[in-house]
């Protein structure tokens, strides 16, 4: 945390034209794509085409846990060393070049190690994506302050909604990749587009955009930092465990298999795995956070400054209490929207398998199909990114929340009993109205309450919320999803889609508590 006792004064930023705020926001599009078609459409199809059809909930879970638990810790500590460097380019450009160019090179290897039901692709795909996720922040988190390092307060509204548009821009690019597969090249394609898109976005950001001058550096203590990190990564730690338990194979005198008992690893098939039982999932995700606590808390004694450290964070969270709960508000946020679209692509193949819009067959596969639903919700994200950043200076940004909190969960509770595609597609317009209205008020809101002038590192932090989630909520939902579908497809329960209804019954709770933490903001209308 920085030191709360230094002053600092409000470093003077010119304003900005309608161009530079247009190129300071490029690069959100080209990563806002980069995720969008990554984790929407090319990892659930390469997490299914390794893992297969039984374990692909679980193997996707695996997969994003362990490259957001990079992402999550490498952000803070990026963005706060970004914020004390000098150098003749910037604090912030140098990090854009050569994170774009090492990310690059991790797109070429997820585009090219997955082999069909071959487990031993697994790990190396796996550390290929643990290196994107992290040459990504390497780049994203030192932008993330450009923003605040550059625009005036008094242009604030018109950068939110810039950042917005271009992120939903990103997305609608990003998810129209499933519609074009057959004519740049299948998943491959995909990945050389993405590549082009970092590239050219990059180049536009760092060419057209010129850094202020540096202020004077602060002192910073990286050792409370590094006690928030342990705690937030012990939070995901179970969801990895989690999900890496359930895709081992085993032979019935196994420790393991002694301790949990076996399964069938898929209908028909002779080999087993291990019988993770859903109490068990729960206690061991829901238990992994306080261990993380108490295990900072013995290093703090064993180093004789627990009381130091406690009385620190205590002032902090007293100091700064409204980001605290901006940050919950969009950690219980980003939980909903994973929760649904991560294995959007999986509900259209289970749930619904004909792909009819009003009546005519528009797609014949899952990852085409959900291009549709991503088409429609971006369209509402373009109508409401751009109407909620002004309607929020005028009714305030909590009521901005509300609503969008409402409508993404309305969605999630529709989806549970009706099965349509025609429907689905419908329901995308009003998911993307909920969601471009966050997203359009999201960062303002953390602009508002942030703590110090560390832009990079507060960023930082401020993005373990939206990375936690990758780490809780998905690996979460993955393991029940599977292990409900197994249950809903017995003679006994006869419920065919149980998982999705389990899972979507999560999001909703998710995008309740995040709709009325919100109101604990004090700061902000």
């Amino acid at each position: 945390m920085a030191n709360a006792d230094v002053v600092v004064m409000p470093i003077p930023r010119k304003r900005l034209s309608t161009f530079q705020q247009a190129m300071l926001s490029l690069y959100w599009f080209s990563t806002s794509l980069h995720w969008a078609a990554i984790l929407i459409i090319t990892l659930p199809s390469q997490a299914a085409f390794i893992a297969g059809d039984e374990f692909k909930g679980r193997g996707l879970g695996l997969i994003l846990a362990v490259g957001a638990l990079v992402s999550m810790i490498a952000a803070p500590f990026l963005g706060a060393y970004s914020d004390r460097i000098r150098t003749r380019w910037g604090r912030r450009v140098p990090f854009i070049v050569i994170g774009v160019a090492m990310n690059v090179l991790g797109l070429i290897a997820l585009a090219y190690i997955p082999r069909a039901g071959d487990y031993s692709t697994l790990l190396p795909y796996v550390l290929a994506f643990m290196w994107v996720e992290f040459w990504n922040n390497v780049a994203s988190a030192p932008y993330s302050a450009l923003i605040p390092d550059m625009v005036p307060p008094e242009q604030r509204g018109s950068a939110s909604g810039w950042l917005g548009l271009m992120t939903m821009l990103g997305n609608f690019v990003g998810g129209l990749a499933g519609l074009l597969m057959g004519l740049i090249g299948g998943i491959t394609g995909i990945y050389w587009l993405i590549i082009v898109a970092m590239i050219v976005g990059a180049a536009g950001t760092v060419i057209f955009v010129k850094e202020p001058p540096a202020p004077e550096r602060k002192p910073f203590n990286y050792r409370n930092l590094l006690g928030v990190m342990v705690v937030f990564g012990f939070a995901a730690l179970g969801s990895i465990i989690l999900n890496a338990l359930a895709l081992i194979r085993v032979a019935p005198n196994d420790a393991l298999a002694q301790l949990f008992g076996t399964v069938a690893c898929s209908a028909g098939s002779q080999q087993l795995c291990l019988d993770v039982s859903p109490g068990f999932a729960i206690a061991v995700t829901i238990g992994s956070l306080p261990l993380g606590l108490i295990l900072v808390w013995l290093g703090a004694q064993v180093a004789g400054r627990w009381e130091q450290i406690w009385a620190a964070v205590r002032d902090w969270f007293q100091r700064y209490n409204d980001f605290v709960w901006v940050f919950l508000t969009r950690f219980l946020v980003t939980m909903g929207v994973y929760t649904v679209q991560e294995f959007l692509q999986f509900y259209l193949r289970d749930a619904i398998g004909v792909y009819k819009l009003f009546g005519i067959q528009v797609a014949d596969t899952s990852e085409t199909a959900v291009s549709f639903f991503l088409i429609t919700l971006l369209i509402g994200a373009l109508i409401s990114t751009l109407a909620a950043g002004m309607l929020s200076d005028k009714y305030g940004r909590k009521s901005m929340v509300y609503i969008s909190g409402a409508l993404q969960g309305l969605v999630a509770l529709i989806l549970i009993p009706f099965h349509d595609f025609t429907l689905a597609v419908l329901l995308g317009i009003v998911f993307g109205l909920g969601f471009g209205a966050y997203q359009s008020v999201d960062w303002a809101l953390a602009a508002d309450v942030l703590p110090s002038e560390d832009y990079a590192k507060d960023m930082g932090v401020w993005h373990v919320a939206q990375v936690l989630p990758q780490m809780i909520a998905t690996p979460f939902a993955g393991f029940f999803l599977d292990a409900f579908q197994k249950i809903g497809k017995t003679p006994a329960v006869n419920q065919p889609t149980l998982g999705y209804t389990v899972i979507f019954l999560m999001s909703v709770v998710y995008f309740a508590l995040g709709t009325v933490f919100v109101s604990k903001i004090k700061k902000v209308r």
